[in-house]
């Protein structure tokens, strides 16, 4: 006591055992305050209760216990708690006669004995819950590892994909540069000799380029090909040299139609066009089987006539988006802008569409209604109800 100060540390091991308790546990109390009063740190054991209760009295003090689970110790620390005596555990495990550990057992005031039994119970299950929290701990540290790892292949997955599409974009650019130079010779060849027959083959070979590189930057359909399908007049398609919707006016024969993109029509094979579903998708279709000789297509009819038809057959709802106000134009500005707005509504796949032409003297009316039945975006048209805005608009069902 006199050497201790704040840079001690004391070990005390049964303080104040060998004495009748009654006095040990009284002495062994005083030693542990006039040490703690230096300073200095101290740890000590015992078995006194009245030493174990230090801490609820005095908050210099805390306790722990060693634990002690089904008769057998487990050597782990658990702060917080105070020990109980296992003497009775002890001696069972050491094989002596069970009659005198019961005998002994009688023996102690009921209410110590209830304590004890309460305190060991608390212990182990104390223990059980540090075995169940040390496992889970276990299980959260694999599962860390497994999302470490995870992640890992996460990003080496998206850095090899990010080298792949950089290593694709450089041979598209290094294949566009090698075009465009081919290009600039066979230009720079025709400047120098404008040979008619080498501007044809110029030509062909310019054609060939540009397919080949909008093969290449066309996106990938994921998706199985469909067989090629005859194309009839009204269907949408989707022109593949121009990259651009279309409608098919008419059909020629030996798989070439003419198409209208916007207000120009083209004649193209079959092979440049590809069919539009009704959700306005391109669909995959594998190349046409090879002609094994040459056969007259028979050439189809255009389509049938739009039709005045009843209210019933024909409904839609009017909206600013789907109709075409001509009021105002001239008789020839009115007609042409009617394919061009007709193409426009088919393209985005509306139903039906409505055109505003007034009343008037009536001649617009009567040019518009005489117009309608000859377009090949038209399969049915008639007059507007009252409640649809009445006899100055026309309701157009498409193809």
């Amino acid at each position: 006591l006199a050497a201790a100060d704040a840079q001690t540390f004391v070990l005390l091991d049964e303080i104040g055992v060998g004495t009748d308790p009654t006095q040990g546990a009284p002495l062994a109390r005083a030693i542990l305050e006039a040490l703690i009063q230096t300073g200095a740190r101290v740890a000590a054991t015992t078995h006194y209760a009245e030493v174990k209760s230090l801490p609820a009295s005095d908050g210099r003090f805390s306790i722990a216990a060693m634990q002690y689970a089904h008769g057998r110790p487990t050597y782990k620390v658990a702060p917080g708690l105070a020990g109980q005596s296992h003497a009775f555990a002890i001696a069972a495990r050491l094989a002596l006669d069970p009659a005198i550990i019961a005998r002994a057992r009688s023996l102690m005031d009921e209410g110590t004995r209830q304590i004890g039994d309460l305190m060991e119970s608390l212990q182990a299950q104390q223990a059980e819950t540090q075995l169940l929290r040390t496992e889970l701990e276990k299980r959260e540290r694999v599962l860390m590892e497994r999302e470490r790892k995870y992640e890992a292949r996460r990003q080496s997955l998206q850095a090899r994909k990010t080298r792949l599409e950089k290593e694709i974009a450089d041979r598209f650019t290094r294949r566009l540069r090698d075009r465009e130079a081919e290009v600039k010779g066979l230009i720079a060849a025709l400047q120098k000799d404008p040979d008619l027959e080498l501007a044809g083959r110029s030509l062909r070979r310019i054609k060939d380029i540009r397919e080949d590189l909008a093969a290449r930057a066309a996106p990938k359909v994921d998706v199985q090909p469909l067989p090629p399908k005859t194309l009839k007049a009204g269907d949408p398609v989707h022109v593949r040299s121009l990259g651009k919707r279309g409608v098919v006016a008419e059909v020629m024969g030996r798989e070439r139609y003419v198409v209208k993109v916007g207000v120009l029509s083209m004649k193209l094979k079959r092979g440049d066009l590809a069919r539009v579903d009704a959700r306005g998708q391109v669909v995959a279709e594998a190349p046409p089987p090879p002609r094994t000789a040459a056969r007259k297509q028979p050439v189809q009819k255009p389509p049938p006539r739009a039709q005045k038809v009843p209210r019933a057959e024909l409904k839609g709802l009017r909206m600013e988006f789907n109709t075409l106000d001509l009021r105002g134009r001239r008789m020839d500005e009115a007609l042409d802008a009617l394919p061009t707005f007709l193409d426009k509504m088919t393209m985005e796949g509306r139903p039906v569409a409505f055109i505003l032409h007034g009343h008037g003297t009536g001649v617009l009316k009567r040019a518009v209604r005489e117009w309608l039945p000859k377009s090949a975006y038209i399969r049915a048209w008639r007059p507007c109800d009252p409640g649809e805005g009445g006899d100055a608009y026309t309701i157009v069902g498409l193809r």
